[in-house]
Order: C-alpha cells, then structure tokens, then sequence
C-alpha cells in the first residue's frame, strides 16, 4: 500500500506540472503570435 500509493501521489504531481507547463507554452505561444501581428518583434 505505502509504496503503491506514494507513487500514485507521484504520477498525480507529475501530470499537473505537466498540464501547468502544457498551458504556459500555450500562452507564451499564443503572445508571441499576438506580438508577431501586431508588428511589435
């Protein structure tokens, strides 16, 4: 149980960096487009 159950909570931590990191690329990506089109870079 003890060992199962801490890499379960592991696998858990490690797929909301993994979505947290998949948003913040979309964002910057989504900025940097926005930037693009308005001719700033």
């Amino acid at each position: 149980m003890g060992i199962a159950h801490h890499k379960f909570n592991l696998d858990v931590k490690k797929a909301e960096i993994d979505g947290f990191r998949t948003q913040l690329n979309r964002h910057l990506t989504t900025n940097l487009y926005q930037h693009l089109e308005e001719g700033r870079i």
